[in-house]
């Protein structure tokens, strides 16, 4: 018996060893395709409803047990809840055990997170209860217990806890992929109706180069102007609140708290920050995918936390400016420079650095030799400058996104000074 047990885990740990052998040789990528609500049964509907209602019944259970963590959730029949009136009552708890074990392993992982930044000399503080779970994941979304894959045909899906496959909208992004392997999924629960996020890893040799232009761009970010490019062009992206979500701000301020119809409002107003996000989401795409045919691509590593505790918060807030940031500095052309040079001063005719350039000032004068230009794409030109003329190392790029940090430019920094001020780089006075 301990023999075939050893080698079962053996096997396993072959098995896995490989997966992640031949993975490492692939591109990850996230699809994130929709559940036709219009297609679903009552049943699938109330299904897929009550999981995630459930989870939020099982997460505030478990963080409110002494030893919550060491349960054995799949064992649970009952758990006691608050209704929509604060009474507490126990309902049966019908969750299927995928789901289960996604939010105790979830709540394991939260913890590990907390202990690593408390050993670090980081203030954590407790878990808290919450109203609402949004994200269930599905870990052998791939291939089940029986070999079978989740992915049934072009158009539905098989997710845990509902007996007949779903219908979905978004699986046709799989055909541009010629070769690809299923990893895990997550259910989602958006203010816009439930979404199913697919990892999936493809084949990089399959993958077609980019056609790049054989030009190099330098990028100057900025809050009136949100991108100011070497060659000239002002790019102005800006993603407000509309008039909607302000008046449904109003009338859930006087709303009764509690009630159906406040949570109404509440419902509606999710649906509108949705509706922002997906128009931030799609300038970012649009933006990227024209600046990818570039040969190469220099920006600044700029503060812009920073920016929005100076008094720019609501001009961040509503550009994409950090979407588009984390987007670039995540393409294997582009090239992120120290906040410290002094890009905005610097003359690169007479090698002057003019120090007294104030935010007011946004035409850039020498004043050793006269030379003037516009202050934003004058600073998108010298990120040029200070890259070729250093001939900063390209970094490797087989590292994990999260590891990836502006080291590319750590020839650049060691010689820059340090008195050019974050805030000096933002362009709205």
């Amino acid at each position: 018996m301990n023999l075939n047990t050893n080698n079962a885990t053996s096997k396993r740990g072959r098995t896995k060893s490989e997966t992640l052998a031949r993975h490492s040789l692939m591109d990850c990528k996230v699809i994130k395709v929709k559940v036709d609500e219009s297609k679903l049964s009552t049943l699938q509907a109330e299904r897929l409803k009550m999981s995630f209602v459930q989870a939020k019944w099982l997460y505030n259970y478990i963080i409110a047990q002494p030893n919550g963590l060491a349960i054995n959730v799949c064992q649970l029949k009952k758990v006691p809840h608050f209704d929509k009136d604060g009474r507490e009552v126990v309902s049966d708890l019908t969750l299927h055990s995928t789901y289960r074990q996604s939010v105790q392993e979830g709540l394991k992982s939260a913890v590990k997170a907390l202990k690593t930044l408390k050993a670090n000399g980081h203030k954590v503080g407790r878990f808290k209860f919450i109203s609402e779970y949004t994200s269930l994941d599905i870990p052998q979304f791939g291939k089940d217990q029986n070999g079978n894959c989740s992915i049934r045909s072009d158009r539905t899906v098989k997710v845990p806890g509902i007996r007949k496959p779903v219908k979905v909208r978004g699986l046709a992004q799989l055909r541009a992929f010629r070769h690809y392997e299923v990893a895990n999924a997550k259910l989602l629960l958006k203010p816009d109706g439930y979404y199913i996020a697919i990892t999936v890893f493809v084949d990089r040799a399959a993958a077609q180069p980019a056609q790049t232009n054989g030009k190099s761009l330098g990028i100057d970010f900025g809050c009136s102007t949100s991108f100011t490019t070497s060659e000239g062009e002002r790019i102005s992206v800006r993603v407000e609140e509309t008039e909607r979500l302000r008046r449904l701000q109003r009338k859930l301020a006087k709303q009764q708290r509690r009630s159906n119809n406040r949570r109404k409002t509440q419902r509606g107003i999710k649906r509108e920050y949705q509706k922002l996000d997906n128009r931030k989401f799609d300038a970012t795409n649009q933006l990227v995918t024209k600046l990818r045919r570039y040969e190469h691509i220099v920006i600044q590593d700029e503060a812009l936390a920073e920016w929005q505790a100076t008094g720019h918060g609501r001009a961040v807030q509503h550009s994409i400016l950090g979407r588009v940031k984390a987007r670039l500095q995540n393409l294997p052309n582009v090239t992120v420079i120290s906040r410290y040079l002094p890009t905005s001063k610097f003359c690169p005719h007479c090698g002057h650095t003019h120090e007294v350039l104030t935010l007011r000032d946004r035409v850039f004068r020498c004043p050793t030799c006269g030379r003037t230009e516009d202050r934003d794409a004058h600073a998108a030109k010298n990120m040029l400058h200070f890259f070729e003329s250093q001939q900063v190392p390209r970094e490797p790029r087989d590292v994990k996104p999260v590891e990836i940090r502006p080291s590319r430019c750590d020839a650049v920094s060691a010689t820059a000074p340090k008195a050019e001020s974050v805030k000096q780089e933002a362009d709205c006075p």
